[in-house]
Formats: C-alpha cells, sequence, structure tokens
C-alpha cells in the first residue's frame, strides 16, 4: 500500500494499481486510517515547504499567529481533500458509490415499497397459499434489522423480520416462528437468493466494482437526482444481472431501487422496484416479533442447526 500512496503523490499511479488501492480502501477501514494519516502528513509538508501559497493578513501582532496557523491547517487540509477526491473518486462512478455509502450507513429508519416490474407478483408458498410483492413494504434499521410485511392472496399477512440477533416469520394467523440463525427467514427479501446483502446495502456496493460495470446518468425530469446503473460482467458468476440505483446528488441518499433478473424457478416477480416512502422513527421494539402480534400468539423456538 504504501509504495501506491507513494506513486500516487508522484504522479506515477497506474489505472490498475489505483483501482487496487481504491478496492482497498473500500474494504479496510485501519487502511482508511492510514491513507489519511499519510495524505495529512505530506500536506502539512507540502505546506511547511512552501509549496501552498498562504497570504497573511494584516492583523494585530497577538493575532498573526494564530491566524497563520489556522491558513496553514486549512491550506492542507485542502491538500487532503484534493488528494483523497484524486483517488477513491477518479470517476462519477466511484464518487457516486463512496456518497452512497456514506449515507447508507448514517441511515436512521426507513421504508421502502415494493412494486412489481415484471413477472409474477405472487408467489406460491409450500403450504399452498400465496403470498404478493405488490405494494410489500420493507422496513430497514442499521445493518442487521428489518421488517418485511407481504400480503397473502386470501386475507392476512407474511410478517418476516429481525431484531439483528434473532429472525422470525409469521405467516397469517399461524404460530410465530423465531431462530438464532440470522439467515434465517430471509428469502422473501428482494435478491436473497442472489447473495445480494440487501438489508447491509453499503457491503453490497463496496464489493460491486468487482463484478459490475458502473455508470452514472442525469435524470432528465429531476435534476436533483441521479442515477447510477449495475451491469453484471459475467453472466455465469451469481448474482443480479442489472441494478439501477437512483440517489440525490447532494446527499447520496437512495430513493429508489430497480432489481432486475430475480430467479423464476420459484416464481414470483423478475424485477421489482423499491421506492422510499417513509423516514418516520419506530418505536425501539418494533423489529422484534412481539410488536406484530397479540401475546397470545403461539411461539415456536426453532432448535439451532447443528454443524458437523
Amino acid at each position: 500500500m504504501n509504495d501506491r500512496i507513494q506513486a500516487l503523490l508522484d504522479g506515477n499511479l497506474s489505472e490498475e494499481d489505483r483501482e487496487a488501492l481504491n478496492v482497498l480502501l473500500r474494504t479496510d477501514a485501519a487502511a482508511r486510517v492510514e491513507f489519511a494519516q499519510q495524505m495529512k502528513l505530506h500536506a502539512l509538508l507540502t505546506w511547511r515547504a512552501g509549496a501552498v501559497s498562504v497570504t497573511t493578513p494584516k492583523a494585530k501582532a497577538p493575532m498573526w499567529r494564530s491566524t497563520w496557523q489556522w491558513a496553514g491547517w486549512a491550506a492542507a487540509a485542502a491538500l487532503v481533500i484534493s488528494f483523497t477526491l484524486l483517488l477513491v473518486s477518479p470517476n462519477p462512478a466511484a464518487a457516486a458509490v463512496s456518497q452512497i455509502i456514506s449515507a447508507w450507513e448514517q441511515a436512521m429508519d426507513r421504508t421502502y415499497t415494493i412494486s412489481v416490474l415484471a413477472g409474477d407478483s405472487w408467489q406460491p408458498l409450500r403450504d399452498g397459499r400465496s403470498v404478493g410483492y405488490e405494494s410489500a413494504t420493507l422496513h430497514l434499521r442499521g445493518r442487521s434489522e428489518f421488517v418485511l410485511v407481504r400480503p397473502l392472496a386470501h386475507g392476512g399477512q407474511v410478517i418476516t423480520g429481525s431484531d439483528g440477533q434473532t429472525n422470525w416469520d409469521i405467516r397469517g394467523k399461524g404460530p410465530v416462528r423465531v431462530s438464532a440463525d440470522t439467515s434465517r427467514f430471509r428469502g422473501g427479501i428482494p435478491g436473497e437468493y442472489q447473495n445480494l446483502p440487501f438489508v447491509d446495502l453499503s457491503s453490497l456496493f463496496q464489493s460491486l466494482a468487482a463484478d459490475y460495470d458502473l455508470t452514472v446518468h442525469e435524470v432528465a425530469d429531476d435534476l436533483t437526482l441521479q442515477r447510477l446503473s449495475a451491469h453484471k460482467r459475467n453472466r455465469d458468476k451469481r448474482g443480479l444481472p442489472r441494478m439501477e440505483f437512483l440517489f440525490r446528488k447532494e446527499t447520496g441518499k437512495v430513493v429508489k431501487m430497480e432489481l432486475h433478473g430475480l430467479p423464476e424457478e420459484k416464481g414470483g416477480p423478475r424485477a421489482v422496484s423499491l421506492t422510499l416512502s417513509s423516514e418516520t422513527t419506530f418505536p425501539s421494539d418494533f423489529f422484534t416479533h412481539h410488536a406484530h402480534h397479540e401475546p397470545e400468539r403461539e411461539v415456536i423456538v426453532e432448535p439451532a442447526q447443528r454443524h458437523p
């Protein structure tokens, strides 16, 4: 990593090494800390060597030293920012990915409403009933908490969720099934079968560049938005063939997602959109199963999976 940083500072960093350094910085927190420290040190040394022009304002003597220091630090900070943008954002797609990751990690509670773009809006369940995706809602908090609410064909709902430690599933008036396996009951989340870490979207974006071609487009009818398109390079690799993310230019907040190429072998939709419909803060227990059924409902705790 140090050799690549030095090459960056010397202006000799190849595109291959730039991309490798980008991947490292997006996936390794320790590397980001080291990079920031080296950029700060380089900026300060550059300023002290006189490479950065700083005009000392005319002021009274007691203020001169503090003003000079402030101006110098400001110049150094400007250098850090410029170098960071040069590396982490060599193109609009990389800049968009970085912005979206930052916004997603800072996001509080939010709700996305699902619409079916292609395929069947109903998916058969093993018990003979069908569950729907049109107008279903996905509530999110943090990286692991979710509640997915889908309608049943002849009344009632399927409510699936996780509080980050326990996953649970409620089908109509049936019992509540609970599991300590945090991968249990997640099959209904769009893209789950394609290893799409949808709830933890920042992890998805950190890995997109490895397998997808990314492009950024302006949105003609709303200049406050941009669209990030992701097309998978290798058809044989697991994953959705195409994804679209509509986000706000200023904040990186994702207001709409489109997932194309969902599996057809189990029925249901081939493509869906998820539109941000609410950012209301939920009660503290909202992502537990207790908040979604009456107290007397039967609760079945699944035994822990045995691993060889």
